[in-house]
């Protein structure tokens, strides 16, 4: 049971011995501009802790960068006993080790400052997120030519629609996309997204990327850049590929 005196600025909590422990390890944490990076051991449990991340530059970018992050973690990472305190902006995080950390490594990635000056689609190192059932690889990519959020958010449905990977999301402020999955799938979507990610005007040629473990018999891909067709024309031909070819 929790209740706040607003007069007094105080909060008075009544539990058991390792409810109060919690609650006042959390107070402490939020009400110091530098959280401890050592995690809190949740008592009677093997696994569970909890962690607080102050963030430095989500938090003051926007509410909308902040939301993005909390449904990065929500929906890359699949964690959701997470939650922000605006005034100081941290996040609070409490789940097994695993997903602690690879909170740490999300967070970490993301709250950084804008690089203007990238040319290319570059990435976070590797994260081997080992979840219980398996171990998904975990990567963070920054663009370089797709600024726009509808340009990121055009990248994230290619990556669903075609790669039918389900544990992406886009945060916008870094002008990055994070991604989950086995290692083939990690490896198509980076071939992907440099395919996508390129100048406006740039003229390239097809390229074809193989990846058997896709689907049964193997899968190819092409990323086509049509020199002519524009608006409805290459609506037009979509619709034609879709419905002519059965291609979806």
């Amino acid at each position: 049971h929790v209740s706040m005196d607003r007069d007094t600025s105080s909060v008075k909590i009544t539990g058991m011995p390792d409810e109060l422990a919690m609650s006042g390890w959390i107070i402490r944490n939020l009400d110091q501009p530098s959280p401890s990076p050592d995690p809190f051991l949740v008592a009677g449990k093997s696994d569970d802790g909890i962690r607080v991340f102050h963030l430095t530059q989500a938090g003051a970018a926007s509410p909308r960068a902040v939301q993005e992050l909390l449904t990065v973690i929500r929906t890359v990472g699949d964690i959701q006993k997470i939650f922000y305190y605006m005034d100081h902006a941290d996040l609070v995080v409490r789940g097994p080790a695993a997903e602690l950390g690879l909170a740490e490594f999300l967070t970490s990635s993301l709250d950084q400052t804008p690089d203007p000056q990238r040319t290319a689609m570059t990435m976070s190192p590797e994260y081997q997120y080992n979840w219980g059932r398996g171990t998904d690889t975990v990567r963070v990519y920054y663009l370089a030519h797709s600024a726009q959020p509808q340009q990121i958010q055009e990248i994230l449905t290619n990556l669903r629609t075609v790669l039918q990977v389900q544990k992406v999301f886009n945060f916008t402020a870094m002008e990055a996309l994070v991604l989950r999955g086995s290692p083939e799938t990690v490896a198509a979507a980076e071939w992907m997204i440099r395919s996508l990610d390129v100048p406006a005007d740039a003229r390239n040629a097809p390229r074809e990327f193989t990846a058997s473990t896709l689907s049964p018999g193997g899968a190819m891909i092409h990323v086509l850049y049509p020199a002519n067709l524009r608006g409805p024309a290459l609506m037009q031909t979509l619709t034609a590929l879709r419905t002519d070819l059965n291609i979806q």
